[in-house]
């Protein structure tokens, strides 16, 4: 990777972790706005992996969904966006901005405590199956 591309990832991951974080609906975030926020710890050869989305609610009660994941050893950058429904169920699609980004698919749940369980299909450091609850921003 070029030393360019490596700075402008180093900068794309410096302005995302310095973005603030409202949690969820109930801690003060504008009506029909709101996050969900991952955080995968490094294991197994595989960088931390940090997930940041929006969540904008439309008057038919369905949402979109959109925001960045990135590898916080700047190797990759990627951009989830997709839609989810007013039962919860939620699908997005995921396709790398730069480096090794992941690239995939996110499908889940988001249940009425604003808790989200949700699986990642795609490279191995991306996939697997999360629990996020309701205001969390790490998972330890």
């Amino acid at each position: 990777m070029s030393w360019f591309k490596k700075l402008s990832v180093l900068f794309a991951s410096s302005a995302m972790a310095s973005v603030p974080i409202a949690a969820s609906f109930a801690q003060g975030a504008p009506a029909g706005y709101g996050h969900m926020i991952n955080y995968v710890q490094a294991h197994d050869q595989c960088a931390a992996l940090t997930w940041h989305f929006t969540r904008v609610e439309n008057a038919n009660k369905t949402v979109n969904i959109s925001g960045p994941i990135w590898y916080d050893d700047g190797s990759g950058v990627s951009f989830a966006k997709g839609a989810g429904q007013a039962d919860g169920h939620f699908t997005l699609t995921v396709a790398t901005l730069s480096g090794n980004g992941p690239a995939g698919t996110i499908n889940g749940q988001r249940m009425p405590d604003g808790s989200v369980d949700a699986t990642a299909v795609g490279p191995t450091c991306f996939a697997g199956t999360y629990h996020i609850a309701p205001g969390q921003t790490s998972v330890k």
